[in-house]
């Protein structure tokens, strides 16, 4: 049997439930977004109406901007941006509408642009962001979301800009320059 598709305009949402216009049931199918001149934007897969599996965004040109997993109307799996050239831009990981695991950035040449870890939602760990050139930027760490530890800032030579220890988000040290 062939998945039901329609148009965002055939559908009606009433308390975060997406329904078809012709009869009083939850949409099970792809519902599509389209730009004013007709090419696809997103297309979101619901199930009972509420949004469950991938769901993509696309750049007017046709190339996919954006991927998304949802379980039970939450973000539930990888999310991943793209540039329009369709090179990833960003990777993050959801569990049940929060960033869970790991982060990543890139440049569009392909370099990582910054990588950092949540737990539950929350920073936890080093963020480390890189120049284009691929060295080092600066170095942040975090305890429950909050800056905490030692904190370094490099040049685009890799010498040391500034260092800054943190405490659960308050600046206990200038540090070096």
């Amino acid at each position: 049997m062939k998945e039901r598709q329609i148009e965002f305009f055939d559908s009606i949402e009433k308390s975060d439930v997406i329904y078809y216009k012709q009869d009083s049931h939850p949409f099970d199918g792809l519902v599509f977004y389209r730009y004013p001149t007709g090419e696809v934007r997103e297309r979101i897969r619901y199930e009972n109406g509420i949004k469950n599996g991938l769901s993509l965004s696309y750049y007017p040109n046709g190339i996919v901007s954006q991927s998304s997993e949802y379980r039970d109307g939450l973000l539930d799996g990888d999310t991943i941006f793209y540039y329009q050239s369709g090179k990833m831009k960003e990777f993050i990981h959801f569990s049940l509408n929060e960033f869970e695991g790991e982060w990543v950035i890139y440049y569009e040449n392909g370099e990582l642009k910054s990588r950092a870890f949540f737990e539950k939602g929350r920073l936890n760990g080093s963020k480390i962001t890189y120049y284009e050139n691929g060295k080092v930027r600066e170095i942040l760490n975090f305890q429950n979301n909050l800056l905490h530890g030692k904190n370094i800032q490099y040049y685009p030579s890799g010498e040391i800009q500034w260092v800054h220890h943190y405490s659960y988000g308050e600046l206990i040290d200038d540090g070096e320059f």
